[in-house]
């Protein structure tokens, strides 16, 4: 009898080394393949928002989280694929009490994984954000260009389509000009005191609008020029400026307009100059920043050009003071003036 069952052990030993038998893949190892897809596939779509540019942020955080969610499962798929391929047959000889014990372990240390994830590739990244700024209900998603107020209750924010929109302190309601227009700037001396510049559409084709606000109504305003409008700035006002340019050529007939609190009037003008930015400290220190890295200085009595060593376009400029100047543009332009 012993020989007997010897001789089955032998030739279940040679049928198993055989090339032509079946060696059945562990258990485990399916597991961990599956965790692996899971995860992979989880951390695609845990960054697909990002990847689309989805614009929605409640559905950006909704599929973020079905994201996070898969890679949870697959983490445990391969925690749990892990165990049974080092257990391997004793895992089919182990009670159904030990089996569920080892369940909890691996589900604890998935959780343990899971958070170190979260923290990681969620949870840290957030917590670098400044919670402090938030996104608000502007009910338009057009292009909005500027902004300026007087207060935390009074503030105004121009785009394109006519739209004007004014806050109250409570939230941000429209406010139809009267007029097809895109606008560019905003800037006004207080709340009753408002204007705006840009470009109007009508029967007679495009042409410059400026717009003042008195605290009830907007009304249109003479400019007294057939160019297009980029900007505006004040000290006063009766002391506001206005960038205008020629459309027909971004390289010249330039124009900056002053508004003396009665009528506007054409200050300088310049064949190969583009006005796009404008800024002062003070009523006698004004700069125009524009096309070709051009840039003109107002000292109270005339404008003068500025010679700089670049010809990049200057688009928007800030200060402190007179003798603190930023001008930013085109390929990361950024210049400081400092006297």
């Amino acid at each position: 009898m012993g020989k007997l069952e010897a001789m089955k052990k032998i030739k279940i030993h040679e049928e198993s080394n055989s090339p032509n038998s079946k060696i059945e893949k562990p258990r485990g190892i399916r597991f961990i393949t599956i965790g692996i897809v899971c995860i992979i596939l989880g951390f695609i779509i845990f960054i697909l928002p990002g990847i689309t540019g989805h614009a929605e942020e409640n559905a950006s955080a909704g599929v973020a989280i079905l994201g996070f969610i898969i890679i949870a499962v697959g983490i445990f798929i391969v925690f749990f694929g892990l165990l049974i391929w080092i257990l391997r047959g004793i895992w089919q000889n182990i009670s159904l009490k030990q089996r569920m014990r080892i369940m909890k372990r691996v589900g604890l240390l998935s959780l343990v994984a899971l958070v170190l994830v979260a923290f990681f590739g969620f949870i840290n990244p957030w917590l670098h954000y400044d919670r402090n700024w938030s996104r608000v209900e502007s009910s338009t998603n057009v292009t909005l260009c500027s902004i300026w107020g007087s207060s935390s209750s009074d503030v105004f924010t121009v785009g394109d389509g006519s739209t004007i929109l004014h806050y109250n302190g409570k939230e941000w309601k429209a406010i139809d000009p009267g007029i097809s227009v895109d606008l560019k700037g905003v800037w006004g001396s207080s709340p009753t005191d408002v204007f705006t510049v840009g470009v109007g559409f009508g029967a007679a084709g495009a042409n410059g609008v400026i717009q003042h606000y008195d605290g009830k109504t907007w009304n249109r305003m003479n400019s007294t020029t057939d160019k297009w409008f980029d900007d505006i700035w004040g000290s006063s006002s009766s002391n506001v400026f206005v960038a205008a340019y020629n459309p027909d050529s971004l390289h010249s007939g330039g124009e900056i307009l002053l508004y003396d609190g009665k009528t506007w009037s054409t200050m300088a003008s310049s064949h190969n100059f583009h006005p796009i930015s404008i800024w002062g400290s003070s009523p006698t220190d004004v700069f125009a920043f524009g096309s070709d890295g051009a840039i003109l200085h107002y000292n109270g009595m005339v404008w003068a050009n500025m010679k700089i060593r670049i010809q990049e376009p200057l688009y928007c400029v800030w200060g402190s003071a007179s003798s603190d100047v930023y001008a930013v543009g085109n390929n990361g332009v950024i210049l400081h003036y400092k006297k």
